[in-house]
């Protein structure tokens, strides 16, 4: 998928129609499994921008993912931006000061406070753009990265690499900022990535490929994405020792997208951004209570205590299954399983949430089959009205599994997208033996006006 197959679902945007929490539940979006904060800052907010389709619609979205990284502050004086922006991120240096006061009051308190951003610019690499160059550069995020450069220049605060230690003089040590990088996803296991030009070798953040699609997101507090990720990490080859001696490690023990550490409260909404009223007019606290209210019905129905903080939560999750914990000789050891229980096998969730998550796992798994299958259709084909085959013969031409062509045969039926017909009446595609013939009928333009198209890339795209 490219960004100008998003063009149908930023149209519904542009017009209003689609809020955020819509969009990042749509079963394509949601097919990619990346972190809210990015799909917000890079697709919901600029999917359709000109110049961003220009600089990256080469690029595979399929093929994304992300880690959380820490990165010297001076990687950032000339790390470029898009072809199409060339020399915005220079012109926001010239004036820092200007450009954060221009921001919400808590971002200038950020800055003043910490030394950097509230939130993670987005980095991507370079080579999935063009395999010959390497580095990294800025894809969102441009007037941070700017702010953080006029900064360094005009020797204004920029966080330490400890937060605890001290200067001497005006001989600063190397500085550390956080960022979400992107790269492509050649593995399918939890991830690592080290980051050897930090000091201290600060490892780079995992996250359990099963996070996504099991729909946990959905039903606890903000924090746990955070907190699986931080498990992720330490459940890596390498570690020993608590997650607090992990937080620190990476973080000098204060996290934002944690809450600042694992005693932070867990909230179900990002107190530092500004509400959408649109959205949700009852506003923050009388949704933020709702929530709340929700959550402690369930966990207490199913006899679990109700979680206040993310230490609160860290025991859920060992209680749950999500996380193991072992004592060694070594000291403290963690790991987490290849498949992460589902919330449905021990919550007793709502009608409204279960079929939600199972649309998305539906999505997801048939998502790259129907993909496959339409490609043969528009590509090979050239969009016939009406093919007259059957299960075998439409795997052998896909190089499908004859039961993952049934499913894919199945969805298009299912979104009305096409009609199965044995002679003049309807079939049921999961009920047709591999060898029989059927009329497969495509509705083309409930196809294009109903859907995003998926267009197939290779990993090299």
């Amino acid at each position: 998928m490219r960004l100008t197959d998003l063009r149908p679902l930023m149209g519904r945007r542009r017009d209003g129609a689609l809020s955020f929490e819509r969009f990042r539940t749509d079963p394509t979006v949601a097919a990619l499994r990346w972190p809210d904060d990015v799909l917000e800052q890079f697709l919901f907010d600029h999917g359709d921008n000109t110049a961003f389709v220009n600089d990256y619609n080469t690029i595979n979205l399929h093929i994304i993912t992300w880690q959380l990284e820490t990165l010297p502050a001076a990687h950032f004086t000339g790390m470029p931006t898009g072809a199409s922006d060339v020399g915005c991120i220079e012109s926001y240096a010239q004036n820092p000061v200007h450009w954060v006061t221009v921001r919400p009051p808590q971002i200038a308190l950020h800055w003043e406070t910490h030394g950097t951003w509230l939130r993670p610019p987005l980095l991507i690499e370079r080579r999935l753009l063009d395999p010959d160059t390497g580095g990294l550069q800025v894809l969102e995020g441009r007037t941070r990265v700017g702010v953080l450069r006029g900064r360094l220049r005009e020797h204004l605060h920029v966080a330490p690499t400890t937060r605890h230690g001290s200067a001497a003089g005006d001989k600063r040590g190397p500085v550390s900022v956080r960022t979400l990088r992107s790269s492509g996803r050649f593995h399918r296991e939890i991830r690592m990535m080290e980051n050897p030009s930090v000091p201290g070798q600060r490892r780079g953040m995992a996250m359990h490929n099963d996070w996504f699609v099991s729909g946990w997101e959905h039903v606890l507090p903000r924090q746990a994405l955070a907190l699986t990720m931080l498990t992720g990490t330490a459940s890596q080859p390498g570690f020993t020792g608590s997650l607090d001696d992990l937080l620190q490690e990476i973080f000098d023990g204060h996290w934002d997208m944690i809450g600042g550490d694992l005693d932070g409260v867990l909230t179900f909404t990002w107190h530092a951004e500004e509400w959408d009223y649109e959205e949700a007019p009852e506003g923050r606290e009388a949704c933020e209570a709702a929530r709340w209210e929700k959550f402690d019905a369930m966990l207490t129905a199913a006899g679990y205590p109700v979680p206040t903080t993310v230490r609160d939560l860290v025991e859920l999750y060992l209680t749950w299954g999500l996380a193991r914990r072992h004592e060694t000789s070594q000291g403290t050891r963690w790991s987490m399983p290849t498949v992460l229980p589902l919330p449905g096998d021990l919550l007793p969730l709502d009608t409204e949430l279960t079929r939600r998550l199972d649309k998305i796992r539906w999505i997801m798994r048939t998502g790259p089959l129907v993909d496959v299958l339409v490609n043969h259709l528009i590509n090979e084909l050239g969009e016939p009205q009406e093919i007259l085959t059957s299960l075998d013969r439409l795997a052998a031409a896909t190089s499908q599994d004859v039961n993952d062509l049934r499913l894919a045969v199945a969805e298009l039926v299912q979104c009305d997208d096409a009609k199965v017909l044995r002679g003049q009446d309807p079939a049921d595609p999961e009920r047709l033996e591999p060898h029989h013939r059927f009329r497969l009928i495509m509705d083309w333009v409930h196809f294009h006006d109903t859907r995003i198209e998926l267009s197939l890339a290779h990993d090299d795209a």
